[in-house]
């Protein structure tokens, strides 16, 4: 019987690639780039079928080849998947290693319910913790938060919020109850700061025409009728949320090179230790 299970560590040392997929009982499937060899059967020989380079289109497994030992069935895989086969402009840049985003379970709140756990005023959560380490402080002015809201209550696209929330106690600081620890804000942090204050009379949401709404006016209706905003709650490990964090937030001009270098000193001591 074959030992699938070694199967992909092997492709992966052959090639010195990121390989992705997985083996099993039974057989396997890895994929790199645009790359993608599968393979079939309990025992030797085995059917590996890929794609023939130059031939059918991109994502057509139409190449079938017989591997008689574990040798040549990585030699294969770690050929197909180091060549490209599945473009005829080269080997790439392993972009598949750069599309990895975090699982999240969405949900949509509307102002007054996100304001109510975020402040631990509701069942749901016992208050969000704004200003982790890594987090800047409140940088937005009256102005841009006031606009911001004028933008959500009129319908306009507003971009997700990411939180972590620690399901269990894998990703958990050693030795606290995960159960007990706050959801922590790693993106969002400005637009949720707005919509509190904007809730709590602070400012006024500033609309296109110049009109200034406040939210004390608004009656019962109105205000069961605004927007939601759309939450993505994860888990993650420390160093997992400051590489996301830095992800998130090192384009544009809206984080200075030094906030963005600070959160990597963070990372590096993290793996460090």
């Amino acid at each position: 019987m074959i030992e699938h299970k070694d199967i992909k560590e092997a492709v992966a040392e052959a090639t010195g690639l990121k390989v992705y997929g997985n083996s099993k009982h039974g057989g396997g499937s890895f994929a790199y780039g645009n790359a993608r060899v599968l393979y079939s059967g309990y025992s030797f020989p085995v059917k590996v079928k890929f794609r023939k380079e130059g031939v059918g289109e991109r994502n057509e497994l139409n190449e079938l080849q017989q591997a008689d030992s574990v040798d040549e069935l990585v030699g294969l895989c770690a050929e197909v998947l180091s060549t490209g086969r599945t473009v005829e402009v080269g080997a790439g840049v392993g972009l598949r290693e750069y599309q990895v985003w975090p699982r999240s379970s969405p949900c949509d709140y509307g102002v007054d319910s996100l304001a109510k756990m975020v402040n631990g005023e509701s069942l749901e959560d016992d208050g969000w913790d704004l200003n982790p380490d890594y987090q800047r402080q409140a940088v937005w002015t009256d102005g841009q938060a006031s606009r911001f809201i004028g933008h959500l209550i009129s319908e306009g696209p507003v971009p997700a919020i990411f939180v972590q929330r620690y399901e269990t106690d894998k990703n958990a600081p050693e030795g606290s109850e995960y159960w007990k620890l706050p959801v922590e804000v790693i993106d969002g942090q400005q637009r949720i700061r707005a919509v509190l204050r904007w809730v709590r009379g602070e400012i006024t949401a500033e609309m296109e025409d110049g009109q200034l709404v406040s939210y004390e006016d608004l009656n019962e209706i109105e205000r069961r009728g605004l927007p939601n905003m759309r939450i993505h709650y994860v888990d993650l490990s420390r160093e997992e949320i400051l590489k996301f964090y830095i992800r998130l937030n090192r384009g544009g001009t809206i984080h200075t090179d030094e906030e963005i270098e600070r959160v990597r000193e963070l990372l590096a001591k993290e793996t460090q230790g």
